[in-house]
């Protein structure tokens, strides 16, 4: 799974992702896991962002 990491236009301009076995993502961990990447992925997005206003 992966998820994109946005510039202050909203452009991708990177992206995290994770892997692992099938049954790491069985009875329901892959709806954990996907949103702790996309809660991360916006966290770094706004940590980018925040610095680039500076």
């Amino acid at each position: 799974m992966a998820a994109p990491i946005f510039n202050q236009d909203g452009k991708v301009i990177a992206a995290i992702g994770v892997n692992g076995m099938q049954s790491q993502y069985a009875n329901g961990k892959k709806e954990k896991h996907l949103a702790s990447l996309i809660k991360t992925s916006k966290a770094i997005s706004d940590h980018i962002n925040s610095h680039r206003a500076e």
